[in-house]
């Protein structure tokens, strides 16, 4: 015969049926039931409201003859054991010692506690329990020995003081006694319950609840019911861990009807309040309108003149009435002349920057090689009509992709995706007649077309990163925010700066906002309303006199892994902190850590990115390119020396370069972590300004510890280049490779040897097979020109034939052994490229 076989759903439903079989014995178990039974006494404040159900199974569990407690201030936890005697209809005798005069743990009180409790106890435990106002001590004597089933001591919590009530009644246990000690889980303070537990719980069978403050069951006896011997006997982990859930759940049920008792009573009182200041108001009414009888019954042989006073008064009024809206519309005419006017200094200083970046670019752009090297180019541009520039232009990319056809695919799938990406920045600019603003909560749109695009591919459209709370980043991520509040205009901006911090998603982090004379009291008392909002933020009185200063002293005061530097308006990204500590678990050890920024224009929207490039030295030469957010490992900056008083502006630059000189861990998140105002020169200053100087200063001072004398000048870009003196110069190659076109080689030729002030070097022509007679002779004539400079007889011009195209990888094999450099010019563009 075969056995039937077996389908997972028969399996799954034989299981269902035993699960469910379990839930109801569980349910049905009279050892369960104790547990709902109804508590009362629930309207006084109390620790213990979380353990009644507890103590309701504890005595249907002991059934004890005797029970004494210990300390019963209210009677919460009394009442408690008492229902549960009477609802199973036990015999026991109860006993509550205490002097219900209070003690330093639980506060001192009148006797209008004991009177409360003593008229409560008397209506519903008085036949069978008696109140015994004394002292532990004294009460001993009047039990015998070997008596007491079930004790209960809450007392004074100290450990001595604990120890001594365990030890003096224990005598009075009897062999199937239970002791219960609460508060074991609370350590504030000299709460000393716990540490006798920890001695207790060794030496006899126990077990803990560590909900509501805590509670512990001490099977003292030999002679425990089975039930106490299963409890105590409990050793796994999650069986403890079920128990202990399964209590707290349901005590939790009796402390949300304690709150929910005292909001009723709070109310009632507030309702009794205001019914009593209704009948107080009614009397009054009542009593005046009997006075205003009263007057009137006495004054009508004056009533025309009282009716002369109520006109000139209603006059007096209507004037006053219209004197005080008068104000008022001044009042905001007033403001609103106050808001125009900074609204319109912000637009002149925005106005002023933007002219400045944009002299800055205008200079940059005449001052380059290629501008000048071009400008005949430009001035044969010029005359053609602009027909004709847009005719030859389209020949032209016809002629090349006529030459080029095996790359008509490419060019192709280029113009696609290129209208795809289009569509949906024309569909916003369609559908939206402005850009999203900065609400203070998020910023998701920028003043230009193509980084808004950037900003929707980039960082709407990216995941967000998720970090797993069990990886332990908040052990790696704690950061220290240093803010210098020194000259703040407004103190909103610095408000803003802390709001972005607040919304971070980790909470290891600390806010230090150095305080000095010159900030005003107002600002003072936004910054305590921070402070006291959040413990994390820290107002410090500084003694520096400007950012620096307060910056070197806030560096002593932090106290975690890693400090930041702010400036008042600077907002961090929501996800800031996130993408630092996922940079951290990729890699614990990294010691500096920077991010892309942008800036906030002043009608709150990103504006100017500045994409950084990874860890480059030479670039921090020139100026503070990590700018925000740069997070340093504090004790890195200790051991570079601190952060130096006397920088001033060029604080943070001077600490970024000294601390490089100890680290070579400095890694970019490549996202944009933080949005600067727009006020911010971004540590680049203007050319004969006092910061430009004191960035001068800085760099100088950085190549004087490198045992360099440098020679530093203010850029009209606001960098910082440094020059010195070099004892030997190397030899320079500068190699032309050139096909053709011999006005652009003559032209480009011609600007080296007459505008070349490096005395050694030489020049390297590279044809790749040109084939114009003029192009071959200019080779021939540039080898036998004389140099114009000539300063040393290194300088020479040789001219290689070169049978393929020009690689700029394979020119190494021009090089001899004495060359120390090779600059590498593109004839047709001007562009100088150095390897």
């Amino acid at each position: 015969m075969s056995l039937p076989k077996l389908t997972d759903a028969s399996i799954v439903a034989d299981q269902s049926e035993m699960v469910g079989a379990s839930i109801v014995q569980a349910l049905a178990d009279p050892s369960v039931s104790p547990l709902f039974w109804p508590a009362d006494r629930l309207d006084r404040g109390s620790a213990w409201f979380g353990h009644i159900p507890f103590a309701h199974w504890i005595v249907w569990a002991t059934r004890p003859q005797l029970f004494v407690e210990l300390g019963t201030h209210a009677g919460i936890s009394y009442t408690a054991f008492c229902q549960a005697i009477c609802r199973l209809n036990l015999g026991t005798r109860c006993f509550a010692i205490d002097t219900w005069e209070g003690d330093e743990h639980a506060g001192h009180y009148d006797n209008a506690t004991f009177t409360d409790w003593k008229q409560f106890h008397d209506q519903r435990f008085l036949s069978f329990s008696t109140l015994l106002r004394s002292r532990f001590d004294d009460a001993i004597d009047r039990f015998e020995d070997g008596s007491i089933d079930l004790l209960h001591i809450d007392g004074l919590h100290t450990y001595e003081a604990v120890k001594h009530d365990f030890e003096s009644w224990k005598p009075k246990l009897s062999d199937r006694a239970v002791v219960l000690f609460h508060d074991t889980n609370e350590r504030e303070q000299d709460f000393g319950v716990w540490k006798l537990w920890a001695e207790l719980s060794v030496q006899y069978p126990s077990f803990e609840f560590l909900h509501s403050h805590g509670l512990g069951v001490l099977c003292v006896g030999h002679q425990v019911p089975k039930q106490l011997r299963d409890l105590c006997a409990s050793q796994a982990p999650d069986q403890v861990q079920a128990v202990r859930t399964a209590v707290e759940v349901v005590g939790k049920r009796w402390q949300l009807d304690a709150a929910e008792r005292e909001l009723r009573a709070a109310l009632n009182a507030r309702d009794a309040h205001i019914v009593e200041l209704n009948r107080v108001r009614s009397s009054e009414a009542e009593e005046l309108s009997a006075a205003v009888n009263a007057a009137d019954a006495r004054s009508e042989s004056l009533a025309s003149e009282v009716e002369k006073l109520k006109a000139s008064l209603t006059t007096i009024v209507e004037k006053r009435e219209a004197v005080d809206q008068a104000k008022q519309n001044e009042e905001a005419k007033f403001a609103n002349v106050v808001v125009e006017v900074n609204r319109l200094t912000g637009l002149v200083r925005a106005s002023e920057q933007m002219a400045h970046d944009a002299v800055v670019q205008r200079d940059a752009i005449l001052s380059s090689t290629t501008w000048r090297v071009t400008r005949p180019l430009r001035n044969i541009a010029a005359q053609i009509p602009v027909a004709t520039k847009q005719k030859v232009r389209k020949a032209a990319k016809i002629a090349y992709w006529a030459a080029t056809p095996w790359k008509m695919k490419q060019r192709v799938r280029f113009l696609q995706e290129r209208r795809r990406a289009a569509k949906p920045v024309l569909s916003a600019r369609r559908t939206s007649n402005e850009y999203a603003l900065y609400d203070g909560t998020s910023i998701v749109e920028a003043t230009s077309a193509n980084y808004a695009q950037w900003i929707a591919e980039n960082e709407v459209q990216a995941p967000k990163v998720s970090i797993d709370p069990s990886m332990g980043v908040d052990s790696v991520l704690t950061v220290s925010f240093l803010i210098a509040a020194t000259g703040i205009s407004h103190i909103s901006e610095l408000v803003r700066t802390v709001d972005s911090v607040r919304r971070q998603p980790f909470s290891h982090w600390e806010i230090l906002i150095g305080l000095t004379v010159d900030v005003d009291s107002r600002a003072r008392g936004v910054l305590k309303q921070l402070s006291d909002s959040d413990e994390r933020i820290r107002c410090i009185e500084s003694s520096g006199d400007d950012k620096a200063g307060v910056i070197a002293e806030l560096t002593n005061v932090a106290s975690n892994v890693f400090i930041a530097m702010l400036d008042a308006g600077d907002v961090l990204s929501n996800v800031a902190l996130s993408e630092v500590a996922a940079t951290l678990l990729d890699d614990p050890t990294v010691d500096v850590i920077y991010g892309d920024e942008d800036v906030l224009s002043l009608l709150g929207q990103r504006d100017q990115p500045f994409f950084k490039p990874s860890w480059s030295p030479d670039l921090l030469y020139a100026f503070n390119y990590f700018g925000r957010l740069t997070l340093l490992r504090r004790t890195l900056v200790m051991e570079a020396g601190g952060v130096s008083v006397d920088m001033g502006a060029a604080v943070e630059w001077d600490l970024n370069l000294r601390i490089t000189t100890h680290t070579e861990a400095v890694k970019r998140v490549p996202k944009v972590l933080c949005h600067r105002s727009i006020q911010s020169d971004r540590d680049r200053p203007r050319p004969g300004s006092a910061n430009a100087l004191v960035h001068q200063s800085a760099i100088k001072k950085f190549w004087a510890t490198q045992g360099i004398e440098a020679s530093v000048e203010t850029q009209v870009d606001g960098t910082q280049r440094s020059t010195w003196d070099v004892a030997e110069p190397p030899l320079v190659s500068i190699i032309i490779p050139t096909k053709n076109r011999h006005d652009l080689l003559q032209m480009c030729v011609d600007g080296i040897l007459n505008n070349t002030d490096y005395t050694n070097w030489e020049l390297v022509i590279v044809d790749t097979g040109s084939t114009e007679r003029e192009t071959l002779a200019s080779c021939r004539q540039c080898v036998g020109k004389p140099l114009p400079k000539v300063q040393a007889t290194t300088q020479q011009v040789h001219a290689i034939p070169c049978c393929r195209p020009f690689v700029c990888d394979r020119m190494d094999r021009l090089r001899r052994p004495k060359q120390s450099f090779m600059r590498h010019v593109n004839h047709r563009l001007g562009r100088i490229v150095v390897k």
